[in-house]
């Protein structure tokens, strides 16, 4: 029979009485072997600070994690809370009369329903201010982003048209924390779903919609938790040390076509190893009207892999 004990892990520690009868629960399991990781299910998530705390039985599945993103957006900005079935998710235990916000989610054995992985999302996401996650006034809605998303893609390249499906979350720059967030330090996260091609992790400054920064992936690597290593990782002469610059120049002229052009370009020491694109190289650029940018770019191909935004005028 397979059981659970829930221990004071928060704010005291077990009485030697204590061990011993849950050493007796563990078929006399010595009270020495009861934290070894073979024995125990200890606390796997939490958050810090005053914020609420969620640890739980085990860890999510491959397969909860990689439905666990598409549903997360919906949950938090489209209000897809409902119908859902009560027996399914997690049973959730107070693990301190004293602290209301922490919680112990027993996750079931099996992998979890889409109803079952929102009342995940509701242990995790319950006793959280909304304020936390839902965009200040001023700030980029979540219905505004397709507009934005579409604009953005177009001047930096990231695929062709239409804007594929993708997903969105709103991340507060100074973390969770129960002071008032400052909107321009916030960001919207994005993910653009390519059915084709690369897909890219781009981030979007909540108070402007301005992106700051990008990074390429290859196809599926969103969506089923990897993917295979790029032809260009393994074959085909490296480019050159000016090639790369050149590609990089280039590729800034396009996308800041009012800044004058490039001022300079240094590359950083050593190579970014990738198993996806190979070894690539890192290059920051000052472009005349004052804005500068980090470029990372494959050395096998001269395809660019990742854009930051350093400063802008």
């Amino acid at each position: 029979m397979s059981r659970f004990a829930f221990l004071p892990l928060s704010w005291r520690d077990l009485t030697d009485e204590e061990l011993l009868s849950l050493a007796a629960g563990m078929d006399g399991l010595p009270a020495g072997d009861l934290l070894k990781p073979s024995h125990s299910r200890t606390g796997l998530q939490d958050s810090a600070g005053e914020l609420p705390l969620l640890r739980q039985s085990r860890e999510l599945s491959p397969g909860e994690e990689s439905r666990l993103p598409f549903l997360e957006p919906g949950y938090l900005y489209e209000g897809n809370r409902q119908d859902r079935d009560p027996e399914e998710g997690p049973a959730l235990f107070r693990l301190s009369p004293e602290e209301e916000k922490e919680f112990f989610a027993v996750l079931p054995a099996e992998d979890m329903s889409g109803d079952g992985l929102l009342r995940y999302l509701d242990a995790v996401y319950g006793n959280m201010p909304n304020s936390y996650w839902i965009p200040l006034e001023g700030e980029l809605a979540y219905e505004e982003l397709p507009g934005v998303l579409e604009e953005a893609a177009d001047r930096f390249q990231l695929g062709a048209p239409p804007l594929p499906p993708y997903l969105a979350l709103l991340v507060p720059m100074d973390g969770l924390t129960e002071e008032p967030r400052d909107p321009s330090r916030d960001y919207w996260m994005v993910t653009l779903l390519y059915p084709s091609g690369s897909q890219y992790a781009v981030s979007l400054r909540a108070d402007t919609g301005e992106l700051s920064a990008w990074v390429r992936w290859p196809q599926g690597f969103y969506m089923d938790g990897g993917a295979s290593a790029s032809p260009a990782a393994s074959s085909g002469a490296a480019r050159s040390e000016e090639e790369l610059q050149a590609s990089v120049a280039a590729y800034a002229a396009e996308v800041f076509p009012q800044s004058g052009g490039v001022l300079s370009i240094r590359g950083e020491d050593g190579e970014v190893p990738s198993p996806y694109f190979g070894p690539c190289r890192r290059f920051t650029l000052e472009l005349e009207d004052g804005t500068s940018l980090l470029l990372t770019a494959a050395k096998q191909d001269g395809s660019l892999c990742a854009m930051t935004v350093l400063q802008t005028p």
